[in-house]
């Protein structure tokens, strides 16, 4: 696991002020927290093909918001 991680897909990615709108949308619609939807919506405006987080206040549908 700790090798596919050091070359796995991850990248670096910077923030929009959309990115940030739309983590206040998601917050506001899952009624869930703001730091959770920011990284929910990064993922999603890079198309991310998965997110990995030990969040579990979301659904795993994808579904907007």
């Amino acid at each position: 696991m700790e090798s596919t991680l050091h070359r796995g897909p991850a990248r670096l990615v910077s923030a929009t002020g959309t990115t940030v709108l739309d983590a206040y949308e998601v917050s506001t619609a899952k009624n869930h927290d703001l730091y959770g939807s920011f990284g929910r919506a990064l993922a999603r405006e890079y198309d991310a093909d998965y997110l990995i987080t030990t969040d579990s206040g979301f659904d795993d549908t994808g579904s907007s918001p």
